[in-house]
């Protein structure tokens, strides 16, 4: 059996000879450093964002402390006085802010503002719109 020939393919014409591949090769190196960027701003926005807007100013009550929780719809059922609005927001694409991390980070602030309690306005679950659990809450105070 004889080896086979070597077949002579030609390549379609290509004016700019060299630098074609120059530029081929320049282009994907961009390519890849841009789609690195990208995923490195991703991964860095990867956070839930809150904001508090306080009514009084109380004392704290430490990181971890005994509140009462009150779902939308849900009432105390004594008076009460808002001392805060605290709202939990998705920025960007997000991990970590499922439900409990959402609830943690509620929970943090109305102690670390001496509320009693959180009376949650809304509760918004992660949809198409958003990956992550968003919501709005009254932080209060027992009337006394």
């Amino acid at each position: 059996m004889e080896p086979l020939a070597p077949m002579n393919i030609e390549a379609p014409f290509n004016p700019l000879g060299f630098f074609y591949l120059f530029n081929y090769n320049f282009l994907m190196k961009i390519l890849t450093l841009f789609l690195v960027l990208t995923s490195v701003m991703l991964i860095s926005s990867c956070s839930t964002t809150s904001s508090y807007i306080p009514v009084q100013n109380l004392n704290s009550r430490g990181n971890d402390c005994k509140l009462d929780i009150f779902m939308p719809g849900q009432t105390p059922k004594v008076e009460t006085d808002v001392i805060g609005n605290f709202s939990v927001k998705e920025m960007g694409l997000s991990v970590a802010c499922d439900w409990e991390d959402t609830l943690a980070k509620n929970k943090q602030h109305a102690c670390e503002k001496g509320a009693d309690g959180i009376q949650f306005l809304s509760v918004s679950a992660p949809s198409i719109r958003s990956t992550c659990y968003q919501s709005k809450a009254n932080f209060f105070i027992y009337k006394k």
